[in-house]
């Protein structure tokens, strides 16, 4: 039985935890430090600059490889929001796909921008996302799609369903193929993001370190710190404030040290959760102060932030502002994401009404 099978069948039970099942989870320590220490001296022992002159030297080769590390490039800067950058990559690796006639990265270069289209709001894309599932003969092309499949369908709390997307598509990857790493890499992240939803700690932090240790390339520049972000949101799930503020501490650091604005946004996202993990509303809003009322177009800040924020203003009484921000997330369509992030607010704008 592969890892990711494994993780799946001993999680199944989770899919509808009783009682007692999630009062035992609740108290499940948090994960070891070593993955945080890891996770930091990787990412602190590069930059985004050495990530893109990484890709430079890669756009001049003309082999798979090269179109490989370009695919390392675009989904390093896609997963930081950084779209405009995401998308400069992206042009680069259809543009040496086509030359060199290898549809495999033709197609990973399409759904980066489907990615990058539904990051931004557009909940249409999940069909033709699907459709490529679906039709195409790659394992390689079918992982990613599927990772990306899974996302949004746990997005929508279609945690199980994911899965087992995920686990099929593990088992599809050639084990000596010199591009399987990447591919496992890339299911184990999102098999740790589905696990964290269940609150699995343990199945979580082993995916994190499948994602972070054994699948990740040590040659491949690795600036980004994601998973420092889902440990710190895993603590507070399951009310481990010392280890959150642990795990937030270092992305701290990390987000400082890259300057690139829209980490900066979701650190200070991350702050408030702390902040409000801690029933701290004035600390909340002193984090977000920062940005006003513009978050930015992308539907993903709206999310960090947006009800974080107006949970906070009801909490000190500014009902007023709390409208407005929950009117802001209506704004941005009828996700099943943004409905989930209704629910606290309204239920604090009735009451103080």
């Amino acid at each position: 039985m592969s890892p990711i099978k494994a993780a799946v069948l001993a999680t199944a039970i989770l899919l509808s935890p009783s009682l007692a099942q999630t009062q035992a989870l609740a108290q499940t320590p948090a994960p070891r430090d070593d993955l945080l220490r890891a996770v930091e001296a990787r990412a602190g022992g590069t930059s985004f600059t050495e990530l893109e002159a990484f890709g430079e030297a890669a756009y001049k080769r003309h082999d798979r490889e090269g179109l490989n590390r370009l695919y390392h490039v675009t989904w390093t800067f896609l997963n930081q929001g950084e779209f405009e950058r995401a998308a400069v990559w992206n042009r680069r690796l259809e543009q040496q796909a086509r030359v060199q006639r290898d549809d495999r990265y033709v197609q990973i270069a399409r759904m980066n921008t489907l990615t990058a289209r539904y990051d931004q709001g557009d909940l249409t894309v999940d069909a033709e996302l699907n459709r490529i599932v679906e039709a195409t003969n790659d394992w390689f092309v079918k992982a990613h799609a599927t990772r990306l499949a899974a996302l949004m369908l746990m997005d929508q709390d279609r945690v199980g369903e994911g899965l087992r997307l995920l686990t099929q598509a593990e088992g599809e990857i050639p084990e000596n193929d010199p591009f399987s790493q990447t591919a496992h890499a890339g299911l184990w992240e999102v098999t740790g993001m589905g696990l964290m939803k269940l609150n699995d700690v343990v199945g979580a932090a082993m995916a994190f370190r499948r994602f972070e240790i054994d699948y990740s390339d040590p040659t491949y520049p690795r600036p980004d710190f994601d998973s420092l972000y889902n440990l710190t949101k895993m603590a507070i799930q399951v009310g481990d404030l010392t280890k959150a503020q642990e795990y937030y501490a270092a992305h701290r650091r990390l987000s400082l040290r890259t300057g690139l604005p829209n980490l900066l946004v979701y650190d200070a996202g991350l702050r408030a959760q702390v902040a409000n993990a801690k029933d701290e509303p004035l600390e909340v809003l002193a984090c977000l102060a920062p940005y006003g009322e513009d978050m930015g177009a992308a539907t993903f800040m709206m999310l960090d932030i947006l009800p974080q924020r107006a949970v906070a203003r009801a909490r000190t009484g500014d009902v007023d502002g709390a409208r407005r921000d929950l009117e802001r997330l209506r704004a941005h369509g009828p996700s099943p994401v943004h409905r989930r992030s209704f629910a606290p607010v309204r239920a604090l704008l009735e009451v103080g009404l």
